[in-house]
């Protein structure tokens, strides 16, 4: 997730054997999850303080600055008065602009495009960036899902905060670069996409969280695909190719997955080490891999405070990393089935605190969509909430919006 909470691959990742429906759903808040157990019926006053828990959790912002330091960190290092004339009124009427600005600063993303509304200073503010890099000094993130599902022609952006879906602009592709697999990771407020055109062969199309438009991308030094990529901050690690994950783990990235000389699934796992320069060997870091008859997707493995979750497939079983002993525990089964085609068409990331999870229900009383849980490494269960259905926009069944 970047610093503004733009989506990974997770979202992408799902796009393949989705189910395409005509128009988005109302989500279920009914439904309550517990203990791999889920039930469907009318809403109870636990599954409403789950949910009511989930929207609070995500819409604290925390300061990590001093408040009296923070009033620095809106002067430095660009002025207002580099975002609209000095003569012009302020943003907020009685306030100075630097104290307005944090202020503003703390409104949730979803409300932008109508601060731009107000005037042409407020409109200035918002398309400047300006506003965004007084979030990242100040520690003020948001976790946004971005989504591109079979048969879409559009990306779709889901805010858990508010729970409203949302369009992304439509950019110049062609029919090989809409219809081919992609890859997709995000650095600070960029979503960067991965795909094939039919005549260019591998590019990158970049979306801009600030311009709100896509841009042709410069393309990686050696093209890939199935790559293992993580994210922190405005920089990205991308390595490797072929079925590979990857993931920031006490500040090292760590690559998982891949394939043997003979197309066999790896068990071992290799960690860059940023200061020295190295990689460094950990074999069967992943000792169920070779047991599938055919290698599948990349593992699925998301980290949350430091620790590391994977998914295996075969069984339902979401598995967490004991550091300590180079061992695996299992905190049970998870509400999606991922046996099908062995992991493809499931998306597993982390979403700030908590872990994110979608794909198709494993049994009717665990509907197709997301679901979120906040892990507890001591605990030995974990409770899943239902967040949404997976929206389909009509733009792919050939009827504009």
């Amino acid at each position: 997730m970047g610093a503004d909470g733009l989506g990974g691959r997770a979202s992408q990742s799902t796009a393949n054997g989705k189910k395409n429906h005509s128009k988005p759903s109302p989500v279920p808040r009914s439904l309550q999850i517990k203990n791999g157990a889920g039930r469907r019926g009318r809403k109870n006053k636990q599954q409403e303080a789950n949910n009511r828990s989930w929207r609070q959790g995500q819409g604290q912002c925390k300061a990590s600055p001093p408040a009296q330091d923070a009033l620095q960190v809106a002067r430095h290092p660009v002025r207002v008065q580099d975002i609209a004339p000095s003569g012009e009124y302020r943003f907020i009427p009685a306030i100075e602009d630097d104290l307005a600005l944090l202020c503003l600063a703390y409104l949730p993303r979803s409300e932008h495009d109508k601060i731009k509304q107000i005037n042409r200073k407020f409109c200035a503010l918002i398309t400047s960036g300006y506003l965004f890099k007084i979030r990242r000094r100040l520690g003020i993130a948001e976790q946004w899902i971005y989504m591109f599902s079979a048969g879409e022609r559009v990306w779709q952006a889901y805010d858990p905060m508010s729970g409203k879906w949302s369009s992304l602009p439509a950019f110049a592709s062609d029919y090989c670069f809409e219809s081919s697999d992609k890859e997709s990771f995000t650095v600070g407020t960029q979503l960067l996409v991965v795909g094939r055109h039919a005549d260019d062969g591998l590019v990158i199309w970049r979306f801009d969280l600030v311009s709100n438009e896509w841009v042709r991308g410069s393309m990686m030094l050696t093209p890939r695909c199935l790559y293992a990529w993580a994210s922190c901050g405005r920089y990205a690690y991308v390595a490797g190719g072929s079925t590979l994950e990857g993931c920031l783990l006490d500040g090292q990235f760590y690559v998982l997955g891949g394939e043997n000389e003979v197309a066999g699934a790896l068990t071992s796992c290799e960690v860059f080490d940023s200061v020295s320069k190295t990689w460094t060997l950990l074999p069967n870091m992943l000792p169920w891999a070779d047991s599938r008859s055919f290698p599948g997707a990349p593992p699925l493995s998301a980290v949350v405070n430091n620790e590391l979750y994977v998914l295996e497939t075969e069984s339902h079983q979401l598995k967490l990393f004991i550091k300590s002993t180079f061992s695996w525990r299992s905190l049970g089964e998870v509400p999606v089935r991922t046996d099908l085609v062995s992991g493809w068409g499931v998306a597993f990331k982390a979403l700030g605190n908590y872990l994110l999870l979608i794909g198709g229900g494993r049994t009717p009383d665990y509907p197709d969509g997301m679901y979120v849980c906040r892990p507890d490494p001591d605990g030995d269960r974990l409770q899943w909430i239902f967040l949404s259905r997976v929206y389909i926009s009509k733009t792919s069944q050939g009827v504009p919006n």
